[in-house]
């Protein structure tokens, strides 16, 4: 059988912040954290000691569920989708983007 692959916290916010056109800097700033936290959360090394206050600034930003940011939906639940749009049913077997 094979594994299934599970989206980390640092690949939920890589994913909203290239699906919003965001630089890092940018989008840290927009969310009000630090460019090096950003950094760091995206490629797993920490994680925000707040996630769900990342989360909840991220929804108010940019319109994506903070259930999804947190990786509380499933696949068949809304994830990002792209500038203009807030959210859209992904695919079944989802695979975070590099």
């Amino acid at each position: 059988m094979a594994e299934r692959l599970e989206w980390t916290f640092g690949d939920r916010l890589r994913k909203i912040r290239r699906v919003v056109g965001a630089s890092q800097a940018e989008f840290a700033d927009t969310i009000q954290q630090g460019r090096q936290s950003l950094a760091a959360w995206e490629s797993g090394i920490n994680e925000p000691r707040n996630a769900v206050s990342v989360a909840k600034r991220i929804e108010l930003a940019y319109g994506v569920p903070a259930t999804w940011t947190l990786g509380l939906e499933t696949a068949k639940n809304p994830g990002p989708s792209g500038p203009g749009q807030s959210y859209t049913t992904r695919d079944s077997n989802p695979e975070p983007i590099d």
